[in-house]
């Protein structure tokens, strides 16, 4: 949710500033349950580890800017070894994620999506990073000199 909700929304913003999402960015989203549609143990490059196994640190992955994380991701998929996806720390959430490639594992939806305003994680996650939702009126946003 955090790299949904947050990446590129607070760069360059002062740290005390309110964090404020726009409410269309919740209503426009869903949450679904995946899996892989055959089980299998799947294989994955974990990045979680020293990365200089694979020739980098872990700057290529924390620079808000994509296209060094892209050719990495790239070189991973096109190895031999044929791996699955990659096991990575979340930049926003610091906590651990995994990015399927899905040439290589087809996913299927497993239940019906829970839309993102009605996903019971959604105000613990907006409480735990100090996030608020813009009132879409823009009412409480008026000065009362306006």
């Amino acid at each position: 949710m955090a790299e949904t909700l947050m990446r590129g929304r607070f760069r360059g913003l002062d740290a005390g500033a309110p964090h404020v999402i726009e409410e269309r960015a919740i209503l426009d989203r869903c949450v679904a349950t995946i899996e892989p549609r055959a089980p299998r143990i799947l294989r994955l490059a974990d990045l979680t580890q020293p990365l200089w196994q694979f020739g980098f640190n872990t700057q290529v992955l924390s620079t808000p800017e994509y296209s060094a994380q892209n050719q990495w991701s790239v070189a991973l998929h096109d190895n031999a070894n044929l791996i699955d996806g990659i096991y990575f720390r979340s930049r926003f959430a610091n906590a651990t994620s995994v990015a399927i490639f899905d040439d290589r594992v087809q996913m299927t939806q497993q239940g019906r999506s829970t839309p993102l305003r009605d996903y019971p994680g959604l105000a613990s996650f907006l409480d735990r990073f100090n996030v608020g939702i813009a009132d879409p009126s823009g009412v409480a946003w008026r000065s009362d000199d306006d």
